[in-house]
This record gives structure tokens, sequence and C-alpha cells, in this order.
């Protein structure tokens, strides 16, 4: 279900990288992050309703995998995110509107986003391989898709608005 949400929510960002913006908010990157959080707590904890029971307190924090296994792979895939949320940056035109500055995304964008999402997919499988063999494999990668996506939106909006103070 997590990779679901997750596609969908990747469709949602290609269409919207691609329209005439204005440049503002981080609400959806930080809903994305909130609910990627959750999502990795759920993984560790083998599921979301264990991770319910968690948080009601009807249950002891028992994960299923250690989360320390996970540290690694999940700091790599964030540091992949960010590096290329910075690549993005550039493929946007930028420009002054109605007293605020405007933003939007070109083709390159789109290949970049399509390539940063098959990265952080094929590098958490090759990751999950070595670091913890009795998970499936890709099942992290799904777990971390909103994570990644948070933060990837997270760092280009940051970049994006240093980028804008240059405008006249």
């Amino acid at each position: 279900m997590g990779a679901i949400i997750g596609v969908a929510v990747f469709l949602l960002i290609l269409r919207r990288q691609l329209m005439a913006r204005p440049l503002a908010g981080l609400t959806l990157p930080l809903i994305l992050m909130i609910l990627g959080a959750a999502e990795c707590a759920a993984f560790v904890l083998g599921g979301g309703d264990q991770l319910a029971e968690t948080i009601k307190g009807q249950r002891d924090f028992q994960p299923v995998i250690d989360p320390a296994a996970l540290l690694a792979p999940l700091v790599g895939s964030l540091v992949l995110s960010v590096v290329f949320a910075t690549a993005r940056v550039p493929t946007f035109r930028l420009w002054r509107e109605r007293g605020q500055v405007w933003r939007q995304g070109s083709a390159l964008t789109v290949v970049l986003w399509i390539a940063s999402l098959a990265v952080h997919f094929g590098y958490d499988a090759r990751v999950s391989r070595n670091a913890f063999a009795t998970a499936r494999i890709g099942d992290f990668g799904s777990a971390t898709t909103l994570l990644y996506l948070g933060l990837s939106l997270l760092t280009q909006r940051v970049l994006l608005s240093a980028r804008a103070l240059g405008l006249r």
C-alpha cells in the first residue's frame, strides 16, 4: 500500500513541478516527511497496526528489524535525496510576477525526478540485501519513499528560495 501511495504522490509532484506556480510554502514537504517517518517506524515495528498499538501504549516498542541496521541505509538514501534536489534546482525557471517569485520546472526536471526515484529504489534494494537479510528486499525502499520525497522537495524549495534572492 505504501508503494501505491508513494507513486501517487510522485505523480502529483511531477505534475506540480511543470506548472507555473508561486514559490511559497513548505506544507507538502513537511507533511510528506511526517508521514514518511511514520511509515519508517511502522516498517521497524512490523506494520501499521503495531505502530498504532505502540503509540497508544498498548504494546511495548518491539522492533522486528534492528533500527541500528537501518540507520546507514536511511542516511544514504536521504543523502541521495538532497543530491538530486540540488541537481534539479538549476532546471527551474524563476521570475517575478505580481510581487511574488514564480517557478516552473522543465522536461529535465522531470527526468531528474524519475532518475532520483529509480536511484532511491535501486540503492535501497542493494543496501537492503547487505544490511538485513531477514527483511524482504524492496520493503525498506517503499517504507522510506514519502520521507525521501519530502526531504527532496524541502531541499529543492529551500535552494530555489535562496536562488530567488538574486532576482530583481
